[in-house]
């Protein structure tokens, strides 16, 4: 089963905000109840993309805010830094006003020849248009086809996994609830049969797997929506991702 629409990945204007800020190990974080909203915003957009210079490929990454600003080598469309109550970090927020909104990890900005990932973040899910989904994050890979996608279910609120049509799995209870979720993702394309395993808030979740898949490596990391036309605001702290070879 697809998810309309489908994630449009690597099909939108992007903009990246230049400044300092640091490559961090992969983090643990856990989920809490829902704080107030967020109080204020400390970064706003830019259209400017980072000079290749300031990019080196690199294995592990954490979207570190410490410095007030989105750093290279993430880039990003409609989001600002603000702070809410109970978090003591900076907290990316994106509205997506019916256009994408979202961060991401370009393909020159990761090491080659890896099939596998893992992903950790807390998100939280403020607004979302009656009727569509909510994109959370997609890995892409090479081929550009049975990305690995967690958004939200358009029907039900739950969050759900999708590789290739009825390779998919949702979570037992709704997480567009407003309230804070961690959620962990690890996938790999390096075989036929492409593996999907999640948690959410601790708890495993079921796994998916998709055959008939043709070998291949991680392109692309979208955290957000990037999908056209879908109304939606979340917000997320903790962001890390890794590669490795394979499973």
């Amino acid at each position: 089963m697809r998810h309309p629409p489908r994630r449009a990945v690597g099909r939108v204007t992007v903009g990246l905000l230049v400044g300092g800020g640091a490559l961090c190990a992969l983090t643990a974080c856990s989920g809490s109840a829902a704080p107030p909203a967020p109080s204020s915003t400390t970064s706003t957009t830019t259209t400017a993309r980072a000079p290749v210079s300031l990019i080196t490929p690199a294995t592990t990454f954490t979207l570190d805010l410490t410095s007030g600003r989105i750093a290279p080598p993430w880039e990003f469309t409609r989001a600002t830094l603000t702070t809410a109550p109970g978090i003591p970090a900076r907290v990316l927020h994106l509205t997506a006003p019916a256009k994408p909104a979202f961060v991401s990890l370009p393909p020159r900005a990761l090491a080659p020849g890896h099939t596998g990932y893992s992903f950790r973040a807390r998100f939280r899910i403020t607004a979302r248009a009656a009727g569509q989904t909510v994109g959370l994050v997609t890995v892409e890979n090479a081929r550009r086809q049975a990305n690995d996608d967690l958004f939200v279910d358009a029907r039900t609120g739950r969050c759900r996994i999708d590789i290739f049509r009825a390779d998919t799995a949702r979570s037992p209870t709704r997480c567009d609830d407003g309230r804070w979720h961690t959620v962990t993702v690890v996938g790999d394309f390096a075989t036929a049969t492409a593996t999907m395993s999640w948690t959410l808030d601790g708890a495993a979740m079921p796994r998916v797997t998709s055959t008939g898949q043709i070998p291949t490596t991680v392109r692309r990391l979208f955290v957000g929506d990037a999908t056209p036309g879908k109304s939606n605001t979340t917000d997320w702290t903790g962001v890390a991702f890794a590669l490795v070879r394979g499973a």
